[in-house]
């Protein structure tokens, strides 16, 4: 496999994913993965087949885009069928392999060569709108959605402006010694160019 410049990529055990799974999807967990023991501000990007959901962790645990939007659906383990469970340190990425499978791998960055970075804007009103994650047709929104006491009640507003860092990490064609993007990981949620934590 050609090397990823500037990234440290590492494929996962089934005892890890296991892990993961069970920190996303069980309310009563208490065991953080290895390599999130130390991270501060963690986010979550779940696809599954009949929703998109955003979560951000706290100490009282993960908070999910459904207290925003009621209308998109929970997301489940037995419906997944990706995983990005993030934050500044790296990125846990798990997909469907089989029908009771998972494969995943944990990237980071590393100090030799710096990847490409963009900030991706994020918009899904409180309407039944495409995720975030292309081409997969299901009702989205996101965790930083904010509630607002107005005369009439509870509604829920956006922040001003909110998105998502990327990282791009390059890969060299053996063939023809150009550069690909190889490998793409969430590293943070924004809402008006700040981290969110709520």
């Amino acid at each position: 496999m050609p090397e990823l410049y500037g990234a440290s990529c590492q494929p996962l055990e089934q005892e890890e994913i296991l892990a993961v799974l069970e920190y996303i999807f069980s309310p009563t967990s208490t065991s953080i993965p290895r390599h999130l023991q130390e991270e501060p501000r963690q986010w979550a990007l779940v696809q599954c087949t009949d929703t998109t959901a955003w979560a951000v962790h706290t100490p009282q645990g993960w908070r999910w885009s459904q207290e925003a939007d009621p209308a998109v659906r929970i997301a489940r383990q037995a419906t997944l069928e990706e995983l990005r469970l993030f934050g500044p340190r790296g990125e846990y990425f798990l997909w469907r392999q089989g029908e009771w499978t998972f494969a995943g791998r944990w990237l980071t960055q590393t100090e030799t060569v710096e990847p490409l970075t963009e900030e991706a804007v994020l918009r899904a009103p409180l309407t039944r709108e495409v995720g975030f994650v292309g081409g997969v047709q299901s009702p989205s929104t996101s965790p930083l959605f904010q509630k607002r006491k107005t005369t009439g009640g509870n509604i829920t507003v956006p922040p001003s402006g909110w998105g998502v860092v990327l990282q791009e990490f390059l890969e060299e064609d053996e063939a023809t010694g150009t550069l690909r993007v190889a490998a793409t990981r969430c590293v943070e949620l924004l809402t008006s160019n700040k981290p969110e934590v709520l």
